[in-house]
């Protein structure tokens, strides 16, 4: 018997499939250098060889897919991966096996199994993604990680206070002229400049909106993320205290605080609320030196096991309705 399989998607405009020819195969077992047994058809029991698991990812939000095959994701495209098939995010989506003879008939001899999420898969699949048919309480598809908490409020990194590192990351944003910033990267290749040190920083967005990046870090870095934050520069003839009531006006107003780290939402009370005090800042957009402060709302991660890891984050300042929502997918080598 010969059959071919498709797993596809479709969404609505055109379809996308994963094939696999299904043939029948003798099973030939050996019971030594000059004797054997031959099971025509390949059947032992339960036993059936080879076994080819083929499978596809959708990303609504970003409007790609990705084709997976024993294992490998094709295409070097991993799901999150800017890298994925494009499809319409204005279109219904669906997903559907054919075979070119009946797949009920293929099911019923036990030579295809077909899952849109009913069951737990056979593999992980990957962080931020269920499926199909994936009911509420079914948990057992994803790997049993503990999200890690953060780290401590006091706690020192590498020997340096956490305030010392809102300024560095101040001086770090502050560095670059306003068309090469971080804060403008729309893609992530921008993610590793002017990085260094034992904490990578990530960034917020400088216009309102969704954004997604995508990036690598060193295995072994802290990370910083600024949930939603402000910076108030001005002469150094300035009072400290008229920049920090400034600051405090829009800190105080942020609301809808949210952060998840691999799909795992915080709760606000783990978002801290800290700020840098005044301090000497040489912008990098003017070159001039000023006094500067810094106030928001962050999350420091000790640092995050080999792999992707995928962290979102956002929130509103109702003083000005300034609001960011930030998904980085992360590649920790």
């Amino acid at each position: 018997m010969v059959a071919s399989v498709v797993a596809q998607i479709i969404d609505g405009s055109q379809s996308h499939g994963v094939s696999h020819e299904v043939k029948s195969r003798d099973l030939v077992l050996k019971l030594g250098e000059s004797n054997s047994v031959r099971i025509v058809g390949g059947r032992l029991g339960d036993l059936r060889i080879p076994k080819i698991v083929i499978g596809w990812a959708v990303d609504l939000d970003a409007g790609r897919i990705y084709r997976h095959r024993d294992g490998t994701w094709l295409d070097d495209a991993p799901p999150g991966s800017r890298r994925g098939i494009v499809i319409s995010r204005n279109s219904d989506v669906f997903a559907e096996v054919t075979a070119t003879v009946p797949v009920a008939a293929l099911r019923s001899k036990g030579i295809l199994e077909v899952n849109f999420g009913a069951a737990p898969f056979t593999g992980s699949h990957p962080a931020g993604y269920r499926g199909f048919d994936w009911p509420d309480h079914l948990t057992n598809g994803l790997p049993d990680t503990e999200v890690p908490a953060g780290v401590p409020s006091k706690g020192r990194i590498a020997g340096t206070t956490q305030v010392q590192w809102l300024q560095r990351y101040t001086e770090w944003i502050r560095s670059f002229p306003p068309s090469e910033s971080p804060t403008a990267d729309s893609t992530g290749e921008r993610c590793g400049a002017g990085q260094s040190g034992d904490v990578w920083f990530l960034t917020g967005a400088r216009d309102m909106g969704k954004v997604q990046r995508e990036c690598v870090v060193p295995e072994g870095k802290f990370v910083l993320v600024p949930v939603i934050h402000t910076v108030a520069q001005a002469p150094s003839e300035v009072p400290c205290e008229r920049l920090q009531v400034a600051l405090r006006k829009f800190v105080d107003s942020a609301s809808e605080l949210r952060f998840s780290l691999d799909d795992k939402p915080w709760r606000g009370s783990d978002i801290r609320q800290l700020g840098a005090g005044c301090f000497k800042l040489r912008d990098g957009a003017t070159g001039q030196s000023t006094t500067a402060a810094v106030q928001g709302h962050w999350v420091f991660l000790p640092p995050l096991s080999k792999g992707p890891h995928v962290i979102q984050f956002g929130g509103r300042f109702t003083a000005d309705g300034f609001e960011q929502d930030v998904t980085y997918i992360l590649h920790v080598r």
